[in-house]
């Protein structure tokens, strides 16, 4: 009985010990980077719900993407995104459009809106002289979600230097510009009179 108990907590102390981490540990980040605010030049006349952009699971997370010369991707060392990116783009256009009589919407405040924002992040990468941003819209109908509008912005970024911070910010850059853009084209479109139903 004693050798069996013996015996028991030796094997549990075994496969304690297998629990122990013998992977490295990731390095951190030497700095992370969000997206400037926009100053708020578009307005609302409408609600907006303004929903995460779908994205390739390359660009939706918080690691930033070199394009190299011979087209391959790799990941920018050193340097990350304050938090996904499909999340940061998505609450620096709802900040983008704060302005007027109407709002844009976080999609979870399960708030209603006169217009839904269903978008995509085409690109959003990084190559030695320029970074570049590109996101699909498209505007629907708040109640039917018919299709009322839709369209490509772009941005970009100048790099100014060779190091991760240089395409960090110019990666922040062009995230900016594509916000603007998409900021302007969202409250174009949802000025106009929508049809009957």
């Amino acid at each position: 009985m004693v050798l069996t108990r013996t015996l028991c907590a030796l094997a549990g102390l075994v496969m304690a010990g297998g629990c122990l981490s013998v992977l490295p540990e990731p390095d951190a980040p030497g700095a992370l980077y969000r997206i400037a605010p926009v100053e708020a030049g578009a307005s609302l006349s409408r609600h907006v719900i303004i929903r995460e952009p779908e994205a390739p699971r390359l660009f939706a997370g918080r690691d930033m993407v070199v394009e190299g010369a011979d087209g391959g991707l790799r990941l920018v060392g050193g340097a990350e995104w304050a938090g996904r990116y499909t999340r940061l783009v998505q609450l620096a256009l709802i900040d983008a459009l704060s302005g007027g009589d109407g709002m844009a919407l976080d999609a979870s405040s399960g708030a209603p809106g006169d217009y839904e924002l269903s978008w995509r992040v085409a690109e959003i990468l990084v190559s030695d002289a320029r970074a570049r941003c590109v996101l699909d819209l498209n505007l629907l109908d708040g109640r039917t979600r018919a299709p009322m509008a839709a369209g490509k912005v772009s941005g970009d970024g100048a790099v100014t230097g060779s190091g991760p911070g240089d395409r960090a910010r110019a990666l922040s850059t062009a995230s900016r510009a594509c916000v603007a853009a998409a900021a302007a084209f969202v409250a174009e479109k949802a000025a106009a009179d929508r049809p009957a139903s």
